[in-house]
């Protein structure tokens, strides 16, 4: 069943269960390789993802490695 979901649906359902719910903007210390084995695919593939969502003002990662995700874009 989690075949037929995009890449993008497949991390945002892993987020949502990693992340506990919030209010506001979230922050998590992951690894975008992790990310990938967790979702079975390449670590381009998600850092193509996570470019996108940076350039759309969705996610930032600071220079520490913590990833800062918008409050919104997991639902």
């Amino acid at each position: 069943v989690f075949q037929r979901y995009s890449l993008e649906d497949k991390i945002l359902h892993l987020l949502a269960r990693l992340l506990p719910a919030s209010d506001g903007d979230l922050e998590v210390r992951v690894f975008k390789t992790d990310l990938a084995d967790m979702v079975g695919a390449s670590t381009e593939s998600v850092i193509r993802i996570f470019s996108a969502w940076e350039k759309q003002g969705l996610v930032y990662t600071d220079p520490q490695g913590i990833l800062k995700i918008k409050h919104g874009l997991i639902s």
